[in-house]
């Protein structure tokens, strides 16, 4: 399974867990490499918005709840199912 969050992260299972990932340039090519393991979706989820403020380049706390906000917003977007409901007439 491969969970897209944005164009620089997605999470992804594995035999034993789940893995955050990152594309890479490889020979011209992107290819996709875990940066970190988890053993829950849950802590996998976690760490990386936690990843993502920390990263950001907020000065202030005013700054940082804001991008808190951007954070858990991206990741509700990125993670929420999408269902589309046809009812044949």
């Amino acid at each position: 399974m491969k969970l897209p969050i944005d164009n620089k992260h997605r999470i992804s299972s594995y035999k034993y867990g789940w893995q955050i990932e990152m594309p890479r340039q490889k020979q011209g090519k992107t290819k996709w490499e875990p940066v970190s393991y988890y053993t829950s979706l849950e802590n996998a989820v976690n760490s990386l918005g936690h990843r993502l403020v920390r990263e950001s380049r907020a000065d202030t706390l005013t700054e940082a709840l804001a991008e808190i906000d951007r954070v858990s917003a991206t990741l509700s977007r990125a993670l929420s199912p999408q269902f589309k409901v046809e009812v044949d007439r």
